[in-house]
């Protein structure tokens, strides 16, 4: 097993918490964005970390980043039959930025028949590393 130790020299961080999705449809809405007028060029790590409490079981929510890191495709997450309706996830792997403005988001919706499904908290940590 590989294990990569780094320090972080630096971060810009945003912070949402209780966020009501009413979006149904792709490309959602977005809940939290993360600019930087002049990111230093170096290596980074993102760190994207939220809790979703969902209004139902076996009912979607997708979910995916945008701006400079924005995903090809959106992600989804659901709470199954045996599981709580709240959910939670952290993600977060390393790139390199060759400097300038950076922007990072990350956008939400649901399944049209899931009803209030908040956001407890969702948080989004661009640290340089090198």
């Amino acid at each position: 097993m590989s294990i990569e130790i780094f320090n972080v020299l630096t971060s810009n961080e945003i912070k949402v918490v209780n966020f009501t999705i009413t979006s149904t449809a792709a490309p959602g809405q977005e809940v939290a964005s993360l600019s930087v007028p002049d990111l230093e060029a170096g290596e980074y790590r993102i760190f994207y970390a939220f809790q979703i409490t969902l209004a139902a079981k076996d009912r979607p929510v997708h979910f995916g980043l945008t701006g400079d890191l924005a995903d090809a495709a959106m992600f989804a997450i659901s709470a199954g039959g045996n599981d709580e309706l709240h959910k939670n996830r952290l993600y977060g792997y390393p790139f390199v930025w060759a400097g300038g403005p950076f922007t990072v988001g990350i956008n939400f919706y649901k399944d049209g028949a899931l009803g209030t499904t908040i956001i407890d908290f969702l948080d989004i940590v661009v640290g340089r590393s090198g």
